[in-house]
């Protein structure tokens, strides 16, 4: 795109997508407006000449600190640009039409999932589908799509790429790869994760979540979670009420609500390598350890940081 009066040229269809702002609503420095529309050719500056936004709800989340950004969702239009996977894309003109909560991008991702996956697994099971209870779903494919609505259900999967909706209560999860993005509503869900720069969104209550793999973010928002960490550079934000969370990878961050209790571990370097030098545990009291706001250990204390 370039930058100056708006000229005829190519145009498309109306296309709805997701985008991702700051928590004051702006984004690369320009502030938007829920309802108003604005074009590349205003003057606008925007890393890559235009307007971005994500098919795929869950991508909105990559690079972020999820539980401080707000997101909308949006009509993009005028001169647009795919990108090679077709999850994202660039216009030349946006329109604000509704701000989305959290929640409602759960929803949104879960049902993007629904949409995108198939009932037949194909020879590469990389499309997978299922309403069935206790049913055992196993995928090795990249970038795979799975949608499970069944109870009881367990969902292994090994391919890079992969992107998983869980609803159902009870079931067992467990990720291998890197950049995998699971998305679980259900109660009582166990999931299992080694893979690396993963996102874990879980909004179920009395989640039992564990993962080893490193530069991953986890967001849980139902109540009495259980989460444990080993990953390094890790960032784990609980949402919901009295969670129990233990990290003991390297450079880990931390933050949750008041009633959790958080474990931390500082290590420090002997002879070329990182060894464990303190651990310790607090509880968010909302005094001495606030909540909703990011910590990791330093010199023996909990010391606020920011992801």
């Amino acid at each position: 795109f370039k930058y100056g009066p708006m000229k005829c040229g190519k145009t498309t269809d109306i296309i709805k997508t997701y985008k991702r702002f700051d928590k004051d609503m702006s984004y690369l420095g320009f502030q938007y407006e829920v309802g108003k529309e604005y074009d590349v050719y205003d003057g606008i500056k925007f890393v890559g000449k235009g307007f971005i936004g994500w098919k795929c709800p869950m991508k909105a989340w990559y690079y972020c600190d999820i539980a401080e950004c707000r997101f909308a969702l949006v009509e993009q239009s005028g001169i647009i640009s795919e990108n090679k996977a077709g999850m994202s894309l660039r216009s030349s003109h946006i329109k604000i039409i509704a701000e989305l909560t959290l929640i409602d991008m759960i929803k949104a991702s879960i049902e993007w999932i629904k949409e995108n996956a198939s009932q037949s697994t194909g020879d590469d099971g990389s499309r997978i589908k299922s309403t069935r209870d206790n049913d055992n779903i196993i995928t090795n494919a990249s970038n795979s799509v799975v949608y499970s609505n069944g109870v009881n259900a367990t969902i292994a999967c090994n391919g890079m790429g992969a992107k998983i909706a869980s609803l159902g209560i009870d079931d067992k999860i467990v990720l291998n790869g890197i950049l995998a993005t699971l998305v679980s509503s259900g109660s009582r869900v166990r999931i299992s994760s080694i893979s690396q720069s993963s996102n874990i969104i879980s909004s179920g209550s009395y989640a039992n979540i564990a993962s080893c793999g490193s530069d991953s973010h986890i967001c849980s928002i139902g109540d009495s979670a259980i989460i444990n960490s080993s990953g390094r550079y890790t960032n784990i934000c609980s949402l919901g009420k009295n969670a129990n969370i233990i990290c003991t990878g390297i450079d880990n961050k931390v933050r949750a609500k008041i009633g959790s209790r958080i474990i931390l571990t500082e290590y420090k370097w002997v002879d070329g390598s990182k060894v464990v030098a303190c651990i310790k545990a607090e509880k968010v009291d909302g005094e001495r350890i606030k909540a909703d706001t990011w910590y990791q250990l330093k010199d023996g204390k909990f010391f606020e940081t920011e992801l």
